[in-house]
């Protein structure tokens, strides 16, 4: 029995055989797949599984890796074991990952233990949250029961830097399962990894030069900065692709076709590089030119009738509405240039007072390029239809 087991039958207070099978059930003691500085027999040798040379009865184990023999520096992968024996009945394993730099006691990566597993630490205490002691580095994941399939996931995160070639070391127990520690098949392999060279970095946005543009606007040129730009990358305008020219790694210049800047709204700017990676998005605006520059009258005598405005300007379309004060008026399009608006005589003034005139365009109020104020002095019983609103937001 290991060590490790006599310590839990020691706790579970029992001495049964039955405390005998479930110490050999469960994984061996550290340092038993084969590894240099590990048993060179694995576990096929007294104290742990006999009667079968190791690798000598008739199968296999197999590791499988999802990105062949290779890791990219801190992306954690899942790996495929897979025992084959004719007679087995249970499986069970230990594997092991190390640095080339130091297959004996060189720590790659770490594991972390799946469903019916642990991990060990060479020194047979559990590997906690922090990891394994400083002063024994090494892992070892295994079974912690018998696996019924002869297939076994084992999750492994290599280490955050390339720090070059990584082995990992796995030994299989194809047992019997009758309980005992003879007439079971012990298998080793090893598989050499290399780290995967390192892409080129995810392009980033930091600015677009100009960040807007006004509707129906001619083809555009723009400046994106950032970083990550390389040659080939693409600056995308919403879901197409701009005709592109490479500056530097942090430069990039593209051109806006003007069928594109015809309906206002916002934009999502994003850079693709050749690489696959997409930066992202930054949004740029295109913006209503829609201006009023006068309007007409410019005053009414106090509890006037309804009156009939016509307001000046550029940007209007049949959608345009004239808003008086925050009430929208009927509007009659006249031309891009100029639109009527009849204000109720439900909304005349009935004393002294100014109130805004605005202009919305397909449902939003847009900022009045001028301000319009009456310019003679009213008595009490007279009002001013007021000044133009200076600031109203898209």
């Amino acid at each position: 029995m290991t060590r490790r087991n006599k310590f839990i039958t020691s706790i579970l207070g029992i001495a049964s055989s039955a405390a005998l099978i479930f110490g050999y059930a469960s994984g061996p003691d550290p340092r038993y797949t084969a590894a240099p500085g590990d048993d060179p027999k694995a576990c096929s040798t007294s104290g742990c599984h006999t009667g079968t040379d190791l690798n000598a009865g008739g199968g296999n184990v197999v590791v499988n890796f999802p990105n062949g023999l290779s890791y990219t520096p801190g992306v954690q992968q899942t790996l495929t074991l897979v025992i084959t024996d004719s007679v087995a009945k249970v499986y069970g394993f230990q594997m092991t990952a190390r640095l080339d730099s130091n297959l004996s006691n060189g720590q790659a990566g770490d594991f972390t233990a799946g469903t019916g597993q642990f991990v060990l630490c060479e020194n047979s205490t559990f590997k906690t949250s922090k990891g394994c002691p400083a002063n024994a580095p090494v892992q070892f994941i295994e079974h912690n029961s018998p696996f019924k399939t002869n297939t076994i996931t084992v999750t492994w995160t290599p280490p955050a830097t390339d720090v070059g070639g990584v082995h990992i070391y796995v030994a299989a127990n194809a047992a019997n399962g009758d309980g005992n520690n003879t007439g079971d098949h012990i298998y080793a392999a090893n598989y050499a990894l290399t780290a995967k060279a390192a892409g080129p970095p995810k392009p980033v946005i930091s600015g677009i030069s100009p960040a807007s543009a006004i509707i129906g606007s001619s083809s555009l040129p723009i400046t994106i900065t950032g970083s990550g730009f390389v040659s080939g990358s693409v600056v995308n305008f919403n879901t197409t692709s701009l005709t592109t020219v490479f500056g530097s790694a942090t430069s990039l210049t593209a051109t806006i076709p003007a069928n594109l800047l015809t309906s206002v709204g916002t934009a999502m700017v994003t850079v693709s590089n050749p690489d696959g990676s997409v930066s992202s998005a930054v949004s740029f605006a295109i913006l209503s030119d829609l201006a009023i520059s006068s309007v007409s009258p410019t005053s009414v005598a106090a509890g006037s009738p309804g009156v009939q405005l016509t307001v000046s300007g550029k940007g209007f379309v049949s959608s345009s509405k004239v808003n008086f004060g925050t009430t929208a008026c009927p509007t009659t399009f006249g031309s891009s240039t100029n639109v009527n608006a009849n204000v109720a005589a439900a909304l005349r003034i009935k004393h002294e007072e100014t109130r805004s005139i605005s202009l919305k365009l397909r449902g939003h109020a847009v900022a009045c390029a001028a301000r319009v104020r009456n310019g003679h002095v009213h008595r009490s019983d007279r009002g001013i239809v007021g000044s133009l609103k200076a600031a109203n937001r898209l």
